[in-house]
């Protein structure tokens, strides 16, 4: 029997109509899967309960247990993402998205501090879906690797690195260490980009496509490629 916690790669995208409320407005297509963060037990979720992530990195960060944070999708992120219509968070109805209020950073260092607390390194996956929605939650992130030495993150932006909150992803980013945040449509290393049909390997470019998607590795966790590289990484648009 197939485990709900076991990643099937591919899956056809749910794009929506240009006229949609979801797309006109910015918000995300499942509106009641929104919550502040006063009224969730936890914000930072293990990566076990992603089907395509995992709990903890046998490559890259070895031994470093993995968490997930999701925020709302669109009304967080900048309107000239690609996948604006195509998000796949349009296909995500069960994922709690936490609302940047006035209660999301007391919380996020909270955990943060009990994570660190029962375990010596944790990697946080910024973001399952949703974007850094200001220049202020960015610097937070990086502060926070800054002070804590078994704090880690990784994850994608939409934001272009001309942007204040793209330039200070890009400035904390550059050395590659315990802050490794990738430009999704961007150009160049420490960029990705979404295919319609992705073709497996290396591409011409230098670019490699996700081996967790096309099923050469079972998960995030057992592959570490967007941790151990700094080339584009290609993944299919689902």
């Amino acid at each position: 029997m197939r485990s709900r916690f076991d990643f099937k790669p591919g899956g056809k995208p749910r794009i929506l109509p240009e006229n949609h409320r979801a797309v006109v407005n910015g918000e995300p297509l499942f509106t009641s899967r929104v919550f502040s963060a006063r009224d969730l037990a936890r914000i930072l979720i293990p990566g076990e309960m992603n089907s395509k992530i995992g709990g903890l990195w046998e490559k890259g960060w070895r031994g470093t247990r993995i968490v997930t944070l999701s925020l709302p999708e669109r009304s967080t992120c900048p309107r000239s993402c690609e996948q604006w219509r195509s998000c796949y968070g349009n296909r995500q109805r069960f994922t709690i998205r936490v609302r940047p209020d006035e209660h999301l950073i007391p919380k996020l260092e909270a955990e943060i501090g009990i994570l660190l607390s029962r375990f010596s390194r944790i990697s946080v996956r910024l973001h399952q879906l949703g974007d850094f929605f200001d220049e202020g939650y960015a610097r937070f992130w990086v502060d926070q690797v800054r002070r804590r030495p078994g704090l880690h993150c990784f994850g994608f932006t939409a934001w272009p690195k001309s942007t204040p909150i793209g330039k200070i992803i890009d400035d904390a980013s550059r050395e590659w260490d315990r802050f490794k945040v990738r430009f999704s449509g961007a150009e160049g290393e420490r960029s990705t980009e979404v295919m319609e049909a992705a073709p497996r390997g290396r591409h011409a470019d230098g670019a490699i496509t996700c081996p967790a998607e096309t099923g050469d590795t079972p998960k995030c966790e057992s592959c570490g490629l967007c941790l151990t590289t700094t080339k584009k990484i290609i993944f299919a648009l689902h």
